[in-house]
């Protein structure tokens, strides 16, 4: 724009000599040349230059709004040649809002008494559309009475194209600083639930085996053999809720350090699920319940052994808790669309919509008792997905109260083509 207020400045100057030179050579007072100190033959040739290498339209219009010269770039938006428009005014150019805009801008110059400028959008006669700086000044004579208005205008179409360009990074930058900001205080809140549910659950536990440790160092000489096998057995409950809630915390723990290392490999399904199986084998037997699993022996999926491990028996421990006694699991694996999903489900309690809806909310109270008044903290399930997610899968959840929940565990395949590519990791659903 400095170098449009410059040149603007430069051809004011001829203009304005030249058209004091046309005055009064026309009986408004003795000819004179176009510039003081130059010839007349060199300042009209100078002028020529000028309009005729101007970056942008230029144009002059004495005060009642007639143009009296323009310039190549000027005629050419308007169809016309500077000679068709000389005489023409500005309403039979412009439709009659843009008429009120300019003489409104002509206005505000002559009120101010020197240069203005405004940007507009002008339409060619192919209907085009520029975005153009008018500097707008006045022309004076020797009196420094104003008696014509010159514009001078600079194609900012580049420019408004580059700080379109720049609003928009700007934006995005602000959208993407917002949205980080967000997930950071998600996190921190979800944080700081987290080291909340443990504090109160750590209690209990603690409290459990504090307590009963305390009698038996004070009865065990004279207490009998089934009241001590009752404490022992409080004891350990408690020790066994104790050591799965420091596990959650420590796999939580480095998970949001990014500690936990993936060493993702082609396993068999089967392999997996007896793993899982097996050590969940004692809590399904100490309520009878049965776990079938049928699945294909060849069926196989590319995911990390430990932390596919840990998630499937998460998904059976939560089945056998929120099963009656006598209850029934059955584990099943189909391959689909270049992806494995395990299915785990089972025929408890189950959970409403809204206990659905708040399962990975840790900003919720999620933890129920079992079937036979098991205790957790809620925080198992919610490992669960990151381990999943962290390795391109899906975890879904389906639920109906009093029919049963379906735990769906989706992970990549091995490759058989191009066609089995693993999809864009989505997010966990409940449903």
């Amino acid at each position: 724009m400095t170098v449009g207020i410059a040149v603007g400045a430069a051809v004011a100057g001829l203009l304005t000599g030249y058209l004091l030179g046309r005055r009064r050579k026309t009986g408004d007072g003795p000819a004179a040349a176009p510039l003081p100190g130059v010839p007349a033959d060199t300042a009209l040739t100078i002028l020529r230059e000028f309009l005729r290498n101007a970056t942008g339209p230029v144009a002059v219009k004495d005060l009642n709004g007639r143009f009296v010269l323009t310039n190549d770039k000027f005629a050419e938006i308007h169809g016309l040649t500077p000679e068709q428009l000389a005489g023409t005014e500005i309403a039979a150019l412009y439709p009659p809002e843009k008429v009120r805009f300019f003489q409104e801008q002509d206005r505000r110059m002559l009120a101010a008494g020197a240069t203005t400028q405004n940007e507009v959008r002008a339409t060619r006669r192919d209907g085009t559309a520029m975005d153009l700086l008018t500097t707008r000044f006045p022309i004076r004579d020797d009196t420094g009475a104003m008696f014509a208005i010159g514009t001078i205008n600079t194609d900012i179409g580049a420019l408004k194209a580059v700080e379109a360009e720049l609003r928009a990074h700007r934006d995005n930058l602000e959208a993407v600083v917002a949205q980080r900001t967000d997930e950071l205080r998600q996190i921190n809140a979800q944080k700081d639930r987290f080291f909340s549910i443990v504090a109160h659950d750590l209690r209990g536990p603690f409290n459990s085996i504090l307590g009963f440790s305390a009698i038996l160092m004070e009865r065990a000489d004279r207490a009998d053999p089934e009241k001590l096998k009752l404490f022992a057995t409080h004891i350990h409950e408690s020790s066994k809720t104790l050591f799965d809630l420091l596990n959650n915390l420590l796999d939580w723990s480095r998970l949001q350090m990014n500690a936990v290392s993936f060493h993702t490999t082609t396993l068999s399904v089967s392999a997996v699920v007896a793993e899982a199986i097996g050590q969940c084998r004692r809590d399904a037997d100490a309520k009878d319940i049965a776990i079938e699993a049928g699945i294909e022996p060849a069926l196989e999926v590319v995911a990390d052994q430990t932390a596919l491990v840990t998630v499937l028996r998460n998904a059976v421990v939560n089945a056998v808790k929120f099963s009656p006694p006598g209850g029934r699991i059955r584990v099943g694996a189909v391959a689909t669309g270049g992806r494995t999903e395990i299915e785990i489900a089972d025929d408890g309690i189950g959970m409403d919509a809204e206990t659905l809806a708040g399962l990975f909310d840790l900003s919720r109270r999620n933890t129920r008792p079992g079937t036979l008044g098991e205790s957790g903290t809620g925080l198992g399930l919610y490992i669960c997905r990151e381990l999943v997610e962290r390795q391109d899968g899906i975890l879904r959840i389906h639920s109906t109260p009093d029919a049963g929940t379906v735990v769906r565990i989706v992970l990549p395949a091995p490759a058989a083509g191009p066609e089995a590519a693993a999809p864009a990791r989505a997010p966990a659903e409940a449903q």
